[in-house]
């Protein structure tokens, strides 16, 4: 028996994979159902961030509170406070 590795083998399965997926994939389009995940819910989310954070600081309590502060600085960057330059009495200088 040949083995059969051909170029052209090759790419006449990969065209007939490709054909097949095409073909369940309208049908199933025809039917109304969707491929694509939906997208959960931002209170789903949340739950899930705060289980994790409760999780984190039973395993790390003392890194637990310096991570969260740090992570908060990034979420929500304090505002610095601008320096202003010495106010300018009109172009006189005082003596």
């Amino acid at each position: 028996m040949t083995r059969k590795t051909g170029k052209a083998l090759q790419r006449a399965r990969l065209q007939m994979r490709a054909a097949k997926l095409a073909r369940i994939k309208r049908e199933l389009a025809e039917h109304g159902v969707s491929l694509r995940p939906s997208k959960p819910p931002k209170k789903a989310l949340k739950e899930k961030e705060e289980e994790i954070k409760k999780l984190y600081q039973e395993l790390f309590p003392t890194e637990a509170e310096s991570i969260e502060e740090e992570i908060e600085e990034v979420i929500e960057p304090k505002p610095k406070k601008k320096e202003k330059p010495a106010e300018e009495t009109g172009g006189q200088q005082q003596s």
